[in-house]
């Protein structure tokens, strides 16, 4: 009986997760391409099929709509309904409810993940387990737009970050 696996696509669009640490500088440096997909296929050894695309490679603090408009238009040019997209943390919420503002009643799984330690060459990294986590969930949840980050899965609009304990939370009802 042949095997029906399962397709994520992956989005690369820079952030931490997708760092390196650059020790003359003392400081994260982007790669100008992503690690994921050699750690997909390396470490994870998945049972689903993967798909990577890269919009662009650029720190969250950096990222404006412009940029998201270009998230947006690869998702519409995506024919999968499954696609994570890995992203910095700093606006992270910001680029999941751009997405939901641009497309309504999404027909697609969308996840968005990131780390606060970049996944190549730190041991204690969270990325991993937020990949992970992410995956899990762009699997199993319906149709949506979330943020996966802290062993939570978060629905865009009802999400914050909690930059005091740098850790991603409900947002509290008004």
């Amino acid at each position: 009986m042949a095997e029906n696996k399962r397709k994520i696509t992956f989005i690369a669009t820079g952030g931490t997760i997708d760092s390196v640490f650059h020790a003359p500088s003392e400081r994260k440096v982007i790669k100008q391409e992503s690690g994921i997909p050699t750690y997909i296929s390396d470490v994870i050894n998945p049972h689903f099929e993967a798909e990577y695309k890269k919009v662009i490679m650029i720190d969250s603090l950096d990222m404006v709509d412009d940029h998201r408009a270009l998230i947006v238009e690869e998702i519409n040019k995506t024919q999968n309904d499954r696609i994570i997209i890995t992203h910095g943390t700093d606006t992270m919420i910001e680029t999941a409810r751009y997405i939901e503002k641009n497309i309504p009643n999404v027909q697609k799984t969308i996840v968005l993940v990131g780390s606060m330690i970049p996944l190549d060459g730190f041991y204690q990294s969270d990325a991993p387990f937020n990949l992970g986590f992410a995956i899990a969930k762009a699997q199993d949840n319906p149709h949506g737009i979330y943020v996966c980050m802290n062993g939570e899965c978060f629905l865009a609009k009802d999400v914050i970050k909690n930059r005091e304990i740098g850790r991603f939370e409900f947002k509290q009802a008004s």
